[in-house]
């Protein structure tokens, strides 16, 4: 029988009972949501792995405003 791979993060948190053989950890792996409604959900409790730290490299200029930036276009930057 073949291998079932159909879930990540947010998949593997809010539909448990769609098991497949494997899942895609992603951003789980690192004890993080990979949204505010996943982690609304209260399913899990995740607690971040880690921290980031970094000095800021480059800063560009945005062109045209309001602008979306992110996965899922999330955050707009105003200014």
């Amino acid at each position: 029988m073949p291998t079932v791979h159909m879930n990540n993060t947010a998949a593997a948190i809010a539909f448990p009972e769609f098991s497949a053989d494997m899942i895609r950890l992603g951003i789980g792996l690192y004890g993080l949501y990979p949204s505010q409604y996943i982690e609304s959900l209260d399913a899990v409790k995740l607690e971040p792995a880690l921290s980031l730290k970094a000095r800021i490299a480059f800063v560009k200029e945005m062109v045209t405003k309001p602008r979306t930036v992110s996965y899922g276009a999330t955050y707009v930057a105003k200014t």
